[in-house]
């Protein structure tokens, strides 16, 4: 895996030295590295190889995140795949990432507020159907639980890995109107309770699939009155003479008459 690594922060002598004497230390091999000093500011971009390291990204992070806190520095380390997506157009023509390139796309994360708004994970509820009511709310839970268990931590290691935040964390079930067809129960309510007992266990934003599907008149061999319009006669008739009539009124004011069907 390639990993690229960015110091912003007050040029200092002995900056480059400490970032490299890290990927030294746990055989992390350095490619390319490329540095610029604007206004007094130090930027660095170094893109490195992991496959022969002996330690994983998340660890590497900390080692880096750590050394910059001791040279007064941030130094950040992503995988480079962001960066490629981001600037895939320049790359598809030949052309290697730059360090203006990298330093566009943490600008665009942090001071931009770039982002992954939400990440989704759908599950279906309709094997979880029951009779009985109280059956089927301990069987949505324990699925909901039991699949979601781990979507917030994966969230946030992928978050962690790009350097992109990930703000929520969402779950998407089977609308319960389908689930809850063949129980016993008169009022959805303990289901709404068990959704939200479920979302707070596993820790996530919001639960979506409270709902039924809509039936339309059009699905019921009836004409949907919200997709069609019935004209009533005659309303295209005037309409056409109230916009002759105000183009009259128009040309009357600004000093136009008609000549054989044309405007002067």
């Amino acid at each position: 895996m390639k990993v690229v690594i960015t110091v912003v922060g007050v040029d200092r002598t002995g900056i480059i030295a400490a970032v490299s004497q890290i990927m030294a230390e746990h055989k992390v091999n350095i490619l390319t590295i490329n540095q610029v000093i604007l206004e007094g500011i130090f930027n660095m971009a170094m893109i490195v190889d992991m496959d022969s390291a002996d330690i994983d990204l998340d660890t590497l992070q900390d080692l880096l995140k750590q050394k910059g806190e001791a040279l007064g520095v941030e130094i950040r380390a992503q995988n480079q795949a962001i960066f490629d997506a981001m600037h895939r157009v320049g790359l598809r023509r030949g052309t290697m990432l730059t360090i203006h390139d990298v330093l566009e796309t943490n600008q665009m994360i942090q001071k931009n507020n770039l982002d992954v708004r939400t990440i989704t994970m759908g599950i279906s509820l309709l094997d979880c159907c029951a009779s009985d009511g109280k059956t089927l709310c301990n069987n949505i839970y324990d699925k909901i639980t039991r699949y979601g268990e781990h979507l917030v931590e994966t969230g946030e290691a992928i978050s962690r890995e790009y350097g992109v935040p990930i703000i929520n964390k969402r779950v998407s079930v089977t609308p319960i109107s389908l689930v809850a067809g063949a129980s016993d129960m008169t009022s959805y309510v303990d289901i709404a309770r068990t959704l939200d007992k479920a979302a707070k266990t596993i820790g996530i934003n919001f639960i979506g699939g409270f709902f039924g599907p809509r039936r339309t008149g059009h699905e019921q061999g009836r004409p949907d009155p919200h997709r069609f319009h019935r004209r009533k006669p005659g309303r295209d008739r005037s309409r056409l003479q109230l916009c002759r009539r105000r183009l009259d009124q128009g040309r009357h004011q600004h000093g136009c008459r008609r000549r054989n069907g044309a405007s002067l």
